[in-house]
């Protein structure tokens, strides 16, 4: 228990409570209240049994001492009894004696807690300054500030809680260096950074229209009590070590989450950072002839993502650490190190927060080790865009209304254009948040895009990841600037064998002399070896949830003539073991442990055996899709019945039939204001046309029939360009995919022999055809150059050709059957419950899915997909499942209760959700229901739909017919007889892993070695 400051939630006074019968003395002396005291306290405690209360304080010898008490009544009988006590009078001392207990000091120093209150009120700052009016026009200056001198495009969604982080990190790092903590001020806050751009950032965002408008001072106040209350002696003895981390992920996770996601903001572990300091000496020692190594005068390092100063902090430790090992005096070695600090390491970072924590960090390491910055040294790292400036024509930027800022980006173009950078290593970020992409970056990145499809037969590529262009700007760095020299990042390992990279890869492969790949693994959807982790998982967070690897890579004073060779070392295993063995690696086998990779143009220079999860999505393999059609009106258009909509629709275009015996006939035909205008003009211009009446894929395993009439007025989006491959194809079939997924299950595809709705999936399909059709010389077209009717067919299917041609050279098949192949095949992977559980929940593509090399697997996945269609389509009977001999486990799944008549479906929301979920029954109102409905049955979910409960849900309005309660049984059992693919579907899904489908064009033959050899943990490098 404990009383909290209710504004700041700052804890002030913690209390120990205990029965009336504990004696108070005892209580006061406990290891409990010592606890509390010495933990929460600030050196003090209450501590009461109900009857009495002491405010206990911590002496010099460490132990409690009680220093004032109050006591309501003196045995535990008494407290029942009637109080002849001045009650008024002791309400008064006690709350003396509380507020005695509240005098602010420093109560407090855990890192973890200071960073989740930080966290807490940063939250309601952003809350404050979205409410107050439109982010962009408040924060209009320091964001065009940062627009023209960073080249960052900050939209208000990341706008607001990044210039928030500013606030909170600027008030925190002027409190890190006041003299009297207790009596920090927020107001002085810009005036107390050493650092004057950030200081000049922090002073605009300060400014008082802001802070009126979006009543933020309340907000900064609680901010100053926080760190009032924080011991900062006992917080920073924490944050020095490894406490920081809770600035990062903890913070974030609780300030806002989608800006942690989008600016790739992660800690990076210790052990990685020393890791790649340590090779990078190595290298620059054993390769480029400098014994020296880091310690070398003309060895300049940059970190192009300093973030708060992981590496530059390693680089420091190392170099003091080295220095020593030769012998020379700590104070001798802590000065080298700052020297190197304020002269040839650099870090380059671009968002304010991490920026100023990165100044703090690095001048309390060199405060650790002896070398205390003069108020006139200024540290090389930069608040500057890493992935601008490299041209040496190219100036500072234009005018950004801050000097500072000017300054700032005239030094770092210094650093850019002219430093001699022998070693670029770091964490780039990896994917999300990405500055404005500029003439520059895309300049430097067009050589590896403009050769993707005429080399490489790539149609999409997916380099668009920031952590690419780091690697880009980084050889651009080192092979045209210094020609010479390290690069070593940790980035996502998907470029190691990923269809993408190849001319990413064939830069690193051509350019350099050595590659060393450490291939970290630990992609959490990677299921191949149990109980792999990520590296950078920790006790305190996560971490990065994507597959890894540290790449290094060499260029020596020489001309590159060949290939690089190419060392391979993959780890397996917990995370802590992964980073034992880099420290093992570091201190002692730099070399050891690794297998050599041969790489070449017929290898795709891979690195790595596997394709790391890039593969290609739908559209790759079925390049034409369409929006699915999208009724206006759905009860004007659409009928569960055929017959009703051949009746309806012929009845509208009889002209013997006037508007209002029409209405009379079909109401339905009535709804919209322009109902009858819309009839006038159509009933002109067209007629009656039985092929426009469709099956119509309403939701998943929910077929309407809609007609489907192109002419302007019935329909919302028609989807004219559609309708040649539904009317002039015989048993056409459609993948029904959601392009922009946002739930979980979405990834899942539909097959459908129905034309599928605009929101047949979540949040709007986008359907593929399996057939297309010839036309013939005769063949008709309108004045679009769509064709009218031809005579129907499957002459050939969409399938991209060179997919085709591979399945139909691997199967000997004609080209027809192999693209049939490939879209039956692609149904059966999407049904393979690890493919779904490796699929993000919200994504801006289709998914990516592998296919099986393996020809008999190839073949095997496609008859597995013709039967999940067969499954999915509600008007074909399937043997087994709705006809014949019922398999056994199917026959008592959803039993329905036996009653009569019409029945009212009492539970759900209309188009929602329907039924009530009872043990394992379903229930359409409180007594009858179906039994028996198992638990995966009801949860299952395609295009991001749960079928069941959104079937059941459009039925809650029109109540359940004889017919539906019927259906729904079938229902479950074609979705159980899915289910029951799933684990073939699984193992045809890790064969596709291991050994993928190549298109004719992607044709390869990797020569990376045995991908099981890899660096057990527990073993160490030398066994």
């Amino acid at each position: 228990m404990a009383i909290y400051e209710t504004e700041s939630r700052a804890l002030a006074l913690p209390v120990e409570v205990k029965a009336a019968n504990a004696d108070l003395r005892r209580l006061a002396s406990s290891a409990q209240a010592l606890r509390y005291a010495t933990t929460f306290g600030g050196g003090v405690v209450l501590v009461t049994n109900l009857r009495q209360w002491a405010l206990a304080e911590v002496d010099e010898n460490g132990h409690l001492q009680i220093r004032a008490t109050v006591e309501v009544a003196a045995t535990e009988a008494a407290l029942d009894a009637p109080s002849t006590l001045d009650l008024d009078r002791l309400w008064t001392q006690l709350k003396m004696l509380v507020a005695d207990g509240l005098v602010e000091r420093a109560s407090q120093g855990s890192p973890k807690v200071l960073a989740s209150l930080l966290a807490y009120h940063a939250r309601n700052m952003r809350d404050a300054i979205t409410a107050a009016g439109n982010p962009s026009d408040l924060l209009a200056s320091l964001n065009e500030a940062l627009s023209r001198g960073l080249h960052i495009e900050l939209e208000d969604e990341h706008l607001t809680p990044t210039v928030v982080q500013t606030l909170v990190y600027g008030a925190f790092a002027a409190w890190l260096n006041v003299d009297k903590p207790q009596r920090f001020d927020w107001m002085q806050a810009s005036y107390r950074l050493t650092v004057p751009v950030f200081a000049e950032i922090l002073h605009a965002a300060l400014r008082p229209t802001l802070l009126r408008k979006c009543d933020l001072t309340p907000h900064l106040k609680s901010v100053e009590r926080v760190l009032r209350w924080t011991d900062r002696d006992r917080f920073t003895k924490d944050f020095d070590g490894d406490a920081i981390q809770y600035f990062y992920e903890p913070f974030l996770a609780e300030f806002d989450a989608t800006l942690r996601s989008d600016l790739g903001v992660w800690y990076t572990p210790k052990e990685i950072a020393d890791y790649q300091v340590a090779r990078a000496h190595h290298h620059v020692t054993s390769d480029l002839g400098i014994s020296d190594g880091l310690a070398d005068e003309s060895v300049y390092l940059l970190d192009p993502a300093a973030g708060t100063g992981t590496y530059l902090i390693a680089a420091i430790d190392f170099l003091c650490d080295l220095h020593k090992a030769n012998g020379e005096p700590e104070s001798v070695a802590a000065q080298r190190a700052l020297d190197a600090m304020l002269t040839r390491f650099i870090g380059f970072e671009i968002l304010p927060a991490a920026f100023i924590i990165c100044h703090l960090h690095l001048a309390r390491r060199l405060a650790q080790h002896g070398a205390a910055l003069d108020e006139t040294d200024r540290l090389r790292v930069y608040l500057t865009n890493s992935l601008t400036g490299w041209d040496p024509d190219s100036g500072p930027e234009g005018l950004t209304l801050f000097p500072e800022l000017e300054t700032e980006l005239h030094d770092a173009a210094i650093a850019k254009q002219r430093d001699p950078v022998v070693v670029v290593l770091g964490n780039p970020p990896y994917h999300g948040f990405s500055s404005a992409e500029s003439d520059e970056e895309r300049a430097m990145l067009k050589p590896w895009v403009d050769e993707l499809m005429p080399v490489w037969g790539l149609r999409k590529h997916r380099m668009n990841d920031l952590y690419v262009r780091f690697w880009r700007m980084s050889i651009h760095r080192i092979l045209n600037l210094t020609e010479r020299g390290i690069v070593s990042f940790i980035t996502n390992r998907k470029w190691l064998g990923g269809r993408s990279y190849p001319s990413m890869r064939a830069a690193v492969v051509n350019g350099f002399h050595d590659v060393w790949v450490d291939d970290l693994h630990g992609d959490v959807h990677d299921r191949s070896h149990a109980g792999d982790q990520s590296i950078f998982t920790t006790n305190i967070a996560t971490g990065i949830r994507v597959g890894t690897a540290i790449v290094t890579a060499v260029k020596r004073d020489h001309a590159v003539t060949s290939e690089a060779t190419v060392m391979l070392a993959d780890y397996r295993g917990a995370a802590a073991d992964k980073r034992e063995l880099l420290n093992q690696r570091r201190n002692a086998a730099m070399n050891t442990g690794y297998r050599p990779v041969t790489v070449s143009r017929a290898s795709r220079y891979r690195l790595a055996s596997d394709a790391g999860d890039d593969h290609p999505t739908l559209d790759e393999y079925f390049p034409l899709f369409f929006s699915g059609v999208q009724p206006t009106l759905e009860e004007r258009v659409m009928a569960f019945e055929k017959q009703t909509i051949v009746d309806r629709f012929k009845d509208y275009f009889n002209p013997q039939l006037d508007w209002e015996a029409l209405i009379r006939l079909h109401p339905a035909l009535g709804a919209g204001a322009r109902a009858q205008a819309v009839w006038s003009t159509l009933r002109q211009a067209t007629v009656f046309d039985a092929k426009a009446v469709v099956p119509f894929l309403y939701r998943p395993f929910d077929v309407r029939y809609l007609y489907w009439e192109t002419q302007p007025g019935l329909l919302h989006r028609h989807r004219r360009e559609m309708q040649p491959y539904e009317r002039n194809v015989t048993d056409q079939v459609w993948l029904v995919a959601p392009q922009t997924r946002r739930r979980a299950g979405a990834a899942r595809p539909l097959a459908s022999r129905a034309v599928a709705g605009y929101h047949s999936v979540d949040p709007d399909a986008r359907a593929f055809p399996l057939y297309t059709f010839a036309l013939r010389a005769a063949d008709t077209t309108d004045e679009e150059g769509l064709p009218l009717d031809v005579e129907a067919s499957t002459a050939a299917t969409t399938c991209a050709t060179e997919w085709a041609e591979a399945v139909a050279r691997l199967l000997s098949v004609d080209e027809k059957s192999a693209g049939e192949t490939v879209f039956f095949a692609l149904v059966a992977i999407t049904h393979s419950t690890d493919w779904l559980s490796s699929q993000a929940a919200e994504a801006d593509e289709f998914p990516m899915v592998p296919l099986p090399a393996d020809a008999n697997d190839l073949r095997a996945a496609a008859e597995i997909g013709r039967r999940i269609t067969d499954l999915m389509d509600m008007r074909r009977q399937v043997d087994g499942v709705t006809r014949g001999t019922i398999q056994q486990h199917l026959r008592s799944i959803a039993v329905a209760d036996q009653v009569a008549g019409h029945q009212q479906l009492i539970h759900g929301r209309a188009g929602v959700t329907g039924g009530l979920r009872d043990g394992r029954d379903v229930m359409w109102d409180d007594q009858h229901g179906w039994r028996d409905v198992p638990d995966e049955v009801w949860g299952y979910n395609v295009g991001g739909f749960q079928v069941l409960s959104k079937w059941l849900s459009y039925r809650r309005e029109t109540g359940l017919t004889v017919s539906d309660r019927r259906e729904f049984p079938m229902l479950c059992r074609r979705i159980q007889a899915i289910i029951d693919s799933a684990p073939a579907c699984d193992r045809l899904y890790a064969s596709a892993i291991n050994n993928p489908l190549a298109a004719t064009n992607q044709t390869e033959t990797s020569q990376v070695g045995d991908p099981e050899t890899s660096v057990d943990p527990g073993e160490t490098l030398d066994s």
